[in-house]
């Protein structure tokens, strides 16, 4: 198989930027959060997508049971 030279490229800065906070993924997370917040270009924030599953409400004790 042919080697992507973008995706190479792209696994060799991942490893680098991992190998800089020596592989400490709460280093990194808080790295990331650090750039984010000094970032000078707009960020967007889409809304929650409501869900698809409709959740039945859980029968109350005080409600009587229904026999078919």
């Amino acid at each position: 198989m042919n080697e992507d030279p973008i995706l190479a490229e792209v696994h060799r800065l991942r490893e680098e930027y991992a190998a800089s906070l020596n592989h400490d993924a709460a280093a990194i997370y808080q790295d990331i959060l650090r750039r984010q917040r000094e970032t000078t270009r707009k960020l967007v924030r889409f809304a929650p997508r409501p869900s698809s599953v409709t959740a039945k409400p859980a029968k109350s004790e005080s409600e009587p049971a229904t026999t078919a």
